[in-house]
């Protein structure tokens, strides 16, 4: 293999990242991208829902890479030496694909592993490879795409048995049927029937009207397929299969819901007991393609078909059965179902809530007003969800509402979307008498809704550190969130002592957050930022790289990245660092924006330009693009060219108040200050506006004047988001003699958080406060600090001159002055204070 210009895409379902990636680097691939399945207890820094389809990650390689030869894996690390051979022997002309199974022996059972590879040139052009297919059938899906590029393809390895072959080898004693009920299910089928095909001796499939590729999958996988009409009714789509499977065990899933090698093993062994029961599985729900955000309950998978079993309810159908019942700790069935892509496409809310209107309007049945109220609440019909809720409490026998904590915390975030927050956290007390994260959990949010932190604090604390609760709540159907516990509880602590600066506080939830979820990009992005506030840069810029690299397809982990290299002052390494991401042009506009903004309150009008373009470039008609370029452009002085930047601008307040720093810049005071009145009678909440009016008020020797304005700004608690209007104001207070009042104003800024290009007029400011007061010594420290961040600022070098003669320093004086008037040679002020100090250093030497 030619091992140069290669690029590598590993899955590794098993194993872990550290093991993985030594074998990948002893076979010179060690650039690869290694992927594992993003499950709750699962490893690896790049991890992915779609672990089990492997037609989606080669592609996802194919699309990456344009011309360079590429080698693909999809299997367990058990047989990755094995691929990582074959493809050694690849001579780099024609496209490979390999494939190895077998059938393993371990804790009394019969294992399937299969693992597939590819290796392709980059001169070969191959098209998208269906996804709806399933694994068994790669290899024949790249042969054709192969085939229409008239290029053909080099098997080696071991082929994997057919589907057919696979439900004939003999499994265990007992006879186990999957049994399924389906309709436009070709995107997830093929992925549910392979992940079970190892463990099942059958499949049975109801189908209740597709319109897609459906029943193709199903023969393909050698499953029987019955037609069953639909009458708004699963309970009777379910019972048509147990018409058709009159004995042995029948396992249940549905076709967005995988078996995870674990759950299938599991089950088989619960089989071969030979104990008719019906046995609940854990089901994790995926929330998020690439965080590790699960809601999990309990569900039957598997009953021995025993004559009085049958289903009920017209939806969220139960199974009724003399069977004794028992659930399963440890594996489980991930489902995609409540994945925002596909439950948008599948309309399954709206359907079920249609279907539960009807429902509850013909009877009075608890569990059907409990569905009701949940589907009501995840429609975003708060009132209508709390009033459902509130109707299966009244309903609902006072033993089982003990046992469904779910119907009270549902309620209390009912009751809070309503504005209710009382009755919210009555709701929640309730919810907290069992022990589930998500009723401790519910309990810190409407605590934090209340403004009461520090036992929202308490609360989440709570959520993350409870024991595994009881198997009995999961049997009832309580939904609960995983990721409260794994890492959701932890990081609303830590948000909430980050917002009260409690940084070290805060970085330690953020690492426990890790603990459980080590590439978990909230965590990370959290230990990023509360490092950077707390000036640690390095350590901020190690915490964000990790986010970066562990999901570089996500615009946040880049946005804090160059949130840590802005405030190191590295503009030309932010520059490099956005012009070298991967992300959508939409997103990676968001970047040049961003630089763009922080570029000009640095006052790098270059840069500033530079990354306006850029937006400007995808987005032509960006109006904060649009800003900033006039705004850098005045920077440069091209002020002509600033007017033309906004000619054809709507006319909104942004672009008026840029409009009117234009006339500022040019000494049009008149136009100025009434372009600036105009903006804030439209808007008076415009801080810029309000700041910029002050200046020319200040220009024209209103000070007070200028002070009223800029009041509303830095009354209140808002200085952090208006430093700008804090430091004119307190210029204006100095202005007035009233120093004490500028320091108090100055106290409720931190240095470190402003802007740099506002830290050292942070330090002359409050250096001036502390000169007015004759407090020479720490006037001093202020002015000196301010020097050391910005050596050419002349009107920092004046104050440092006129302190010099305050303590006579004669020599330091005549220095500062010195360096005023190189840096400014027409500078007068500075001339006379140079003679004064140059005739006071004469005198004070004789």
């Amino acid at each position: 293999m030619r091992v140069k210009n290669v690029r590598g895409r590993f899955l590794l379902l098993d194993g872990t990242e550290k093991e993985g990636r030594k074998i990948i680097r002893e076979a010179g691939l060690g650039e690869s991208e290694i992927i594992f399945p993003l499950f709750p207890d699962g490893t690896g820094s790049g991890r992915t829902v779609w672990w089990a389809n492997a037609a989606f990650h080669f592609n996802q390689l194919v699309s990456a890479v344009a011309n360079e030869d590429k080698v693909f894996y999809w299997g367990p690390r058990r047989f990755l030496r094995l691929f990582l051979r074959e493809a050694a022997e690849w001579d780099g002309h024609q496209p490979l694909f390999w494939s190895h199974w077998e059938r393993v022996r371990e804790e009394g059972m019969v294992k399937f592993y299969g693992a597939l590879g590819a290796c392709l040139p980059g001169e070969v052009p191959v098209g998208v490879l269906p996804t709806h297919l399933g694994n068994r059938f790669f290899e024949e899906s790249l042969t054709r795409a192969l085939a229409e590029v008239n290029c053909s393809l080099v098997r080696c390895g071991r082929p994997w048995p057919t589907p057919e072959e696979e439900l004939r080898t003999p499994k265990g004693a007992q006879k186990i049927t999957l049994a399924m009920i389906v309709k436009d299910e070709e995107a997830f089928l093929a992925g549910c029937l392979e992940q079970a095909l190892p463990f099942v001796d059958d499949i049975v499939l109801v189908d209740t009207g597709s319109q897609d590729r459906t029943a193709e999958v199903a023969a393909s996988y050698g499953a029987r397929l019955l037609r069953h009409e639909w009458n708004v009714d699963f309970a009777a789509a379910r019972n048509a299969y147990l018409e058709e499977i009159r004995e042995g065990w029948v396992l249940t899933l549905d076709a967005d819901e995988y078996l995870t090698p674990a759950a299938g093993a599991c089950l088989r062994r619960l089989a071969e007991r030979g104990e008719p029961k019906v046995y609940y599985l854990r089901t994790y729900n995926y929330h998020n393609e690439f965080l590790a955000h699960f809601t999990d309950q309990a569900n039957i998978r598997l009953f021995w078909r025993a004559p009085d079993a049958r289903y009920v309810g017209e939806i969220h159908e139960q199974l009724v059965t003399s069977l004794p019942r028992e659930l399963v700790g440890g594996p489980y069935v991930v489902h995609y179902g409540y994945l925002p892509g596909v439950m948008g496409k599948k309309q399954k809310r709206s359907r079920n809530l249609e279907i539960l209107r009807q429902v509850t309007a013909e009877r009075e049945s608890p569990f059907d007003w409990y569905n009701y109220g949940l589907s009501l609440l995840g429609s975003g019909q708060a009132a209508e969800a709390l009033e459902a809720l509130e109707h299966y409490l009244k309903l609902e026998t006072p033993g089982a509402v003990e046992k469904r904590p779910s119907a009270f915390w549902h309620a209390a975030r009912a009751a809070l979307a309503c504005g209710k927050r009382e009755l919210a956290l009555e709701y929640a007390e309730k919810a907290c008498e069992a022990p589930l994260p998500e009723c401790h959990f519910t309990r810190g949010q409407v605590l934090e809704a209340l403004g009461r932190v520090e036992e929202a604090i308490g609360a989440y604390r709570t959520a993350a550190s409870l024991p595994d609760p009881p198997a009995s709540l999961y049997q009832i159907f309580n939904q609960t969130d995983t990721s409260i516990k794994l890492w959701r509880a932890r990081l609303a602590a830590a948000s909430l002592l980050e917002k009260g600066k409690r940084y070290a506080e805060a970085e330690q939830e953020y690492k426990q957050v890790l603990e459980g979820d080590f590439a978990n990009v909230f965590a990370l992005m959290g230990l990023a930022r509360v490092k950077r506030l707390q000036g640690k840069l390095r350590e901020a810029l190690k915490w964000a790289r990790r986010g970066v690299d562990y999901l570089p397809d996500a615009l946040e982990p880049h946005l804090e990245y160059l949130e840590v290299l802005l405030a190191q002052g590295e503009l030309e390494a932010a520059r490099e660092h956005v012009a070298g991401t991967r992300l959508a042009p939409a997103l990676e506009g968001r970047l040049w924006l961003r630089l763009a903004g922080k570029a000009a309150e640095a006052g790098e009008w270059t840069v500033a330009l530079e990354a306006s373009q850029k937006v400007l470039e995808n987005e032509p008609d960006s109006t904060a693009a649009l800003v900033l370029k006039a705004r850098a452009l005045r920077g440069l002085g091209r002020l002509k060219e600033a007017e033309e930047a906004l000619r054809n601008v709507s006319d909104l307040p942004d672009v008026r108040n840029e409009r009117g720093c234009i006339a500022l810049a040019q000494t049009r005071l008149d136009e100025a200050e009434e372009i600036f009145r105009t903006v804030l009678a439209e808007d008076p909440a415009h801080a810029a506006a309000a700041t910029n009016l002050a200046q020319v008020l200040v220009l024209r020797g209103k000070v007070e004047e200028a002070l009223e304005v800029l009041r509303p700004f830095v009354d209140g608690g808002s200085l952090d988001q208006n430093p700008r209007s804090a430091l004119l104001a307190a210029r204006c207070l100095n202005a007035l003699g009233q120093f004490e009042e500028a320091l108090a104003l100055l106290s409720f800024l931190e240095p470190g958080s402003l802007p740099k290009s506002l830290q050292s007029e942070f330090y002359l400011v409050k250096g001036n406060s502390l000169f007015g007061l004759e407090d020479w010594e720490r006037a001093g420290e202020c002015y000196f600090e301010g020097f050391r961040m910005n050596p050419e600022d002349h009107e920092l070098l004046m104050r440092v001159g006129l302190l010099m003669i305050k303590v006579e320093r004669w020599e330091d004086a005549k220095n500062a002055f010195t360096r005023v008037l190189m840096l400014d040679p027409g500078n007068k002020e500075a001339a006379q204070f140079l003679e004064l100090a140059q005739a006071a250093a004469c005198i004070a030497k004789r």
